[in-house]
């Protein structure tokens, strides 16, 4: 093998090397159950009791916070993580983009939903890839 045909066969094996070690990553990461805030839609205040709101939200809250005059606050943390990158060997570009949300029930003495606040950011999160701007 002569000098030329070894500098052809060490490029041939750099390209493949790069080709092989590069590629695209999505990642998801859901936190808490996703679809809370269209659970919490279903709690009526004035209506629903803790055991219901428990049952309606598929779990026990994240928090319970004692409030003035008896009351309880149950809060629920819930979104959506959406990761796009570009892998080349030793460097990944890539962007993450985070939405989170809360819901908040305000509960009285009785037990009974008296007030909730539900965002409403982590609907539509976005997949994207360019990690320098929008």
């Amino acid at each position: 093998m002569n000098s030329a045909q070894r500098c052809l066969a060490i490029g041939i094996l750099t390209v493949t090397a790069t080709l092989c070690g590069s590629g695209c990553a999505w990642n998801r990461v859901k936190i808490n159950d996703p679809d809370a805030g269209v659970r919490a839609d279903q709690v009526i205040p004035g209506k629903t009791k803790t055991a219901d709101l428990v049952r309606i939200m598929g779990s026990e809250p994240n928090s319970v916070m004692p409030v003035k005059g008896d009351r309880q606050l149950y809060i629920y943390n819930f979104g959506d993580t959406k990761t796009k990158a570009f892998n080349l060997i030793l460097i990944e570009i890539g962007k993450s983009n985070s939405r989170l949300d809360s819901a908040y029930f305000f509960i009285d003495p009785n037990g009974v939903v008296e007030r909730k606040s539900v965002s409403r950011n982590s609907r539509e999160v976005p997949w994207e890839w360019w990690a320098f701007g929008d």
